[in-house]
């Protein structure tokens, strides 16, 4: 296998290892990039390990990228979210579906959103241990040489992120039938504009937050509690109609899709041929909806393209039915 054959068989491994340190496709991308960039100026006969070599290499350039992007990070306008890994629905796949960057990092629980959230708070290097350890199954031997640290060391930073990891990680797994049922709820409540009935859906200590970087409309704060998260959901059904009036919107309809976020319930809305948002549904050991995830951004939705078949729920904003698709 030629050098190039040798890195494209592990491109995968590492947008895995790039995207969990990340959180974003680009910047997991562009450090992906650049670690080719290195390989190919090294002789093959250097690299005993190639796969060890591609890791060591991927993580030292994501700790650098995560180190200069803080400052970016603490002035985001807005919620920051990771890019959202999305699968759709089954039913609206073909056999034979062309890979997606998100295939390729292969979604797991380890990329939850949730999870992601919780790992920004950690530094870079915290980050960085905890990620080798837990969804890689590194030595701490192996962690230590790429962080340059001492085993001893690496087994603290560790634990420490653990400690992180469960105060601020609640996560209760959902079944299918419990994706399909939260699925058919969320968009009869948004559909008939139900205050009461969408309300039952969330948590009472319900959290929203809403991903628009800057460069599209949307809440610049969290919203917290039931009460806030119900309104603002279903005030934007209300000026998606008005929008469509006034020409902000370029489609008359919004087109619900079904799928998987990063693991979680969730939906992907498209407006005539352009994405809209993604929206992810955690939930409570309860089954109720404890966090919102609603991305806005247009830069972390452009690997994301309509799939084939109807959608979910197709919203006519001129009249408020459905003319296509089943809630």
């Amino acid at each position: 296998m030629s050098p190039e054959e040798t890195f494209e068989s592990l491109r995968p491994h590492a947008m895995r290892v790039a995207y969990r340190l990340l959180g974003t496709l680009a910047e997991a991308e562009d450090v992906v990039q650049e670690a080719w960039l290195r390989w190919s100026r090294v002789q093959a006969s250097e690299i005993r390990s190639p796969k060890a070599w591609l890791t060591t290499t991927v993580t030292r350039l994501a700790i650098d990228h995560l180190r200069a992007q803080k400052a970016r990070r603490e002035t985001y306008p807005g919620p920051w979210l990771p890019t959202p890994l999305i699968e759709f629905d089954l039913d609206h796949l073909p056999d034979e579906k062309t890979p997606s960057p998100e295939d390729r990092i292969a979604l797991a629980d380890d990329v939850s959103l949730a999870l992601m959230m919780v790992l920004e708070q950690l530094g870079p290097e915290e980050r960085a241990a905890f990620i080798l350890r837990e969804a890689f199954d590194t030595d701490y031997g192996e962690i230590a040489r790429i962080l340059g640290k001492s085993e001893a060391a690496c087994r603290q930073i560790v634990s420490r992120a653990h400690k992180h990891i469960r105060a601020g990680k609640p996560r209760f797994e959902q079944t299918k039938d419990q994706h399909s049922f939260l699925h058919s709820a969320f968009l009869q409540a948004l559909q008939s504009g139900d205050v009461e009935a969408f309300g039952k859906l969330c948590a009472k200590d319900a959290v929203l937050l809403s991903d628009g970087g800057g460069k599209v409309q949307a809440a610049l704060n969290p919203l917290y509690g039931r009460d806030r998260v119900t309104r603002f959901i279903l005030g934007l059904s209300r000026k998606w109609v008005r929008w469509v009036e006034s020409g902000r919107l370029p489609g008359q309809t919004l087109e619900f899709y079904s799928a998987r976020i990063n693991g979680l319930p969730g939906f992907v809305t498209f407006t005539g041929e352009e994405i809209y948002m993604s929206v992810a549904l955690d939930t409570d050991d309860e089954g109720r909806i404890s966090h919102v995830y609603m991305m806005r951004n247009p830069d972390k939705l452009k690997h994301v393209h309509r799939p084939p078949g109807p959608p979910t729920l197709s919203f006519d904003l001129r009249a408020g039915t459905t003319p296509g698709g089943t809630p």
